[in-house]
């Protein structure tokens, strides 16, 4: 088949899996206990269930089974292997698993003082400028950035052409309004399971919640962790993994990007929108507001107001 291992992702549990679903570029596996593995091409990337393969993504595998030094795919074809790190047996194609290619997908915690500004602004702009309208981003225009010259009038973005759009967008805009008043749970509560598609966009605001507060060590992060868990098996996937302090590489580039102030944040808006119709943006939509509260509650800001910054 032709293929090499690239990554392995470093909160993938070890046992066997079966096929839940394939895509062009990815096939999600999952155990008994729901658990999740993600075979993915290098354009999808490292991220903390991901194994990351380099061929090009159509294959016909059926199950995994994931070890300590080994990854071994079971398919219905039969093939002779080659090559050094991998053999055919039966049906099977296996992998050893190296130091090389383990992936580290956790973020850098950040303390209280350090939590900086400086990013948020562009971060802001792109995703509201980039994003799908069918997405949380109009929730940013609301909280963070206010009116801008030729926008729709607040009240009507985001509201879709359909009722369900029109509900979702409704429902947010009440999610986010917990969220100002620091009611974390009540918010993550609110937006579990709504909207669309596998991972639906109250479920990638939640993962976005979550990331932020893993990264300050928010004491709250545990029971908002509960409150956001829904019925997705993907969903959960991934707010399991930021409730951990893990990311795939474009959302986990995003974040950085953003909390250290860095100055390639409008490049990483761009590959983090590039992610699904909509999960980009309602990621980042929960990560930049949830920031916004942690930068405003935050010692360093009382301080900076305190001597008149």
């Amino acid at each position: 088949m032709g293929v090499a291992l690239l990554g392995v992702g470093d909160g993938i549990v070890p046992g066997r899996y079966r096929l839940h679903s394939r895509f062009a570029r990815v096939s999600n596996f999952v155990s008994d206990r729901d658990d999740l593995v993600a075979v993915v091409t290098p354009e999808v990337g490292t991220g903390p269930v991901n194994v990351v393969l380099d061929g090009p993504g159509d294959w016909p595998w059926e199950s995994l089974e994931v070890m300590s030094g080994e990854v071994v795919l079971r398919h219905l074809a039969k093939a002779p292997g080659t090559g050094p790190d991998r053999s055919w047996n039966g049906g099977c194609e296996r992998f050893r698993v190296s130091s090389e290619v383990r992936s580290d997908t956790r973020l850098e915690r950040v303390r209280a003082a350090e939590l900086s500004p400086v990013a948020l602004p562009a971060a802001i702009a792109r995703i509201l400028d980039q994003a799908n309208p069918s997405s949380l981003a109009f929730l940013l225009s609301m909280e963070l950035a206010g009116p801008r010259p030729g926008a729709e009038p607040a009240g009507s973005q985001g509201a879709g052409g359909s009722a369900f759009e029109r509900v979702l967008a409704e429902r947010a805009r009440e999610a986010v309004s917990l969220l100002a008043r620091s009611d974390l749970a009540g918010c993550a509560r609110m937006l579990r399971g709504c909207g669309y598609g596998l991972t639906p966009s109250g479920d990638d605001f939640n993962t976005g919640l979550l990331a932020a507060l893993w990264m300050v060590e928010s004491a709250d992060l545990p029971g908002v962790h509960a409150a956001a868990r829904s019925q997705s098996l993907l969903s959960n996937a991934f707010l399991d993994q930021a409730a951990a302090g893990r990311l795939n590489a474009a959302p986990r580039s995003f974040v950085q990007a953003v909390v250290r102030g860095q100055p390639d944040v409008l490049e990483a808006s761009a590959r983090l929108l590039a992610v699904g119709a909509t999960s980009g943006a309602d990621f980042a939509a929960g990560f930049l507001l949830t920031w916004k509260m942690l930068l405003e509650r935050s010692p360093f800001q009382e301080a900076r107001s305190l001597v008149g910054e």
